[in-house]
This record gives C-alpha cells, structure tokens and sequence, in this order.
C-alpha cells in the first residue's frame, strides 16, 4: 500500500531537488535605471470603458500647473494679502483664479487638478487650473480652445508658465 503523504510532509527527494534547484538570492542593482519624465501625449478621443476589463482609464487634463513659488508670485503681483504667509494666502488666491475664468460656473472645485510634476524640476505635486480634460466630448474640445488658454493668460499675467497635458491623480500613495 502506497504511503500517504499530508500536504505539508515533505519528502527526502522533494527536499534535495528543492536545495539543488534554487536560484540564487541576486543584489539589487546599486544605481537603478532612472527613466525620464514625460507628460502624456494628448489624446485622440474622449476615453471609454475597456472592453476586455472594464476598467476606465486615468482621466488626461489640460491646464496650467502652479507650482508653490508661482502661487506666491501671483499673490505679489495681485497684492494679495502681503503680509500673511502662503499657506494662508494659498485658499485665497485658488478661489480668485478661478473666480475669475470666464466659462467659471458655481462649482468652482472642477476647475482644480492635483497632478504630479516633473521630478526634475522637484515640484512633487502640483495645484492644475483645469482648462479641458478627456472626459466629455466637450471637455476635449475645451483643451484644444485657445480663447480660454489666453483668458488664463490674461488672469495669471506674466508667470510664464505654460499649459500641458498631465495623468489627474486621484491617490497619493
């Protein structure tokens, strides 16, 4: 009669195979590759559902990214509250931006992003006025409208910073 084994009794064969059979533990490389920032691509068409796994893709937005430092110089340059600091001025001057967009409706919080930067330049994560995205058709056609990109121009002034496509990030991990 054939000995029976448990699931957790391992055999003297089973065991030698296992030990001559192991690949070694391999060290980390000391520099790994470090692959360059790109910012998306704009996209073609409006995003839709993947049929194979029903997963929707991240969402593209297109805007202008404001960066700490940037923020602070709008501030100065509107003069807003100047003897505060940022972080008390920051609510404030969001609010006014985008109080000031012309296609701006009563909910004002659609028109900001939160992206991630380039690391190069080591902003981290960055506040996005939204100018058009890929969700709606609408949206699309937003993104490509260069009456609303001078408009922003007009509101922020000479910052010289530039619109441009990024992921939105909805998890900060």
């Amino acid at each position: 009669m054939a000995k029976q084994l448990k699931q957790w009794q391992v055999t003297e064969l089973m065991a030698k195979w296992s030990t001559e059979n192991a690949t070694p533990q391999s060290e980390p490389p000391a520099n790994p590759p470090v692959i360059p920032f790109k910012h998306p691509k704009p996209p073609r068409r409006v995003r839709r559902q993947d049929p194979k796994t029903g997963k929707m893709p991240a969402v593209k937005v297109y805007g202008f990214p404001f960066p700490d430092h940037v923020l602070e110089a709008w501030c100065d340059l509107v003069g807003l509250h100047p003897n505060k600091a940022l972080q008390d001025r920051m609510p404030y001057a969001l609010e006014m931006i985008a109080a000031s967009t012309p296609w701006c409706g009563w909910d004002r919080s659609r028109l900001w992003a939160i992206v991630k930067g380039p690391p190069k330049e080591g902003f981290g994560y960055l506040k996005l006025l939204i100018v058009g995205s890929n969700e709606t058709a609408s949206d699309l056609q937003n993104a490509n409208n260069a009456a609303r990109v001078q408009a922003v121009r007009e509101i922020i002034g000479d910052l010289e910073i530039e619109p441009a496509w990024y992921w939105r990030n909805h998890n900060f991990n």
